[in-house]
């Protein structure tokens, strides 16, 4: 009994929590871009000229497999397989990464890549609050 109170208090948490982190993600997306996150106003230079950028869709399976729509020239890659996959990306680019919220796989990309020489930044918000905010989006290709 105990134990199903606590996960009925944690729900209840969860879903009362779950519009301010949303908000806060919106709010960190029209910050100015920093070394580590790009903002959404300077992603939307990049994506009219984004010859010098590589941009990749790292959102977890599912959150990927649920959504019709992608950024506009973005390449899409399993993020638990960063080790295999990581080698081939160009090193003189920088390279802006996004999963669904910007938080956990987004922050653990960039380290690994910038760990490993690479210039990359995670998009603020991730790509629910890109979406949201009216931000260009393509289908997905299959």
């Amino acid at each position: 009994m105990k134990k199903l109170f606590a996960c009925l208090l944690s729900a209840v948490f969860f879903v009362m929590l779950a519009p301010t982190v949303h908000a806060a993600d919106a709010a960190a997306a029209k910050q100015p871009s920093t070394e580590r996150v790009i903002s959404h106003a300077d992603l939307k230079k990049v994506l009219a000229q984004p010859d010098g950028t590589v941009i990749l869709d790292l959102r977890r399976n599912a959150d990927y497999d649920k959504d019709t729509v992608t950024m506009p020239a973005s390449r899409r890659f399993d993020p638990d397989k960063i080790a295999e996959w990581s080698g081939a990306l160009p090193k003189e680019k920088e390279i802006l990464v996004f999963c669904a919220h910007g938080r956990t796989i987004s922050d653990a990309s960039v380290n690994y890549l910038t760990k490993n020489g690479y210039k990359a930044r995670l998009v603020a918000g991730g790509f629910d609050t890109w979406k949201d905010a009216g931000g260009a989006t393509v289908p997905k290709s299959q």
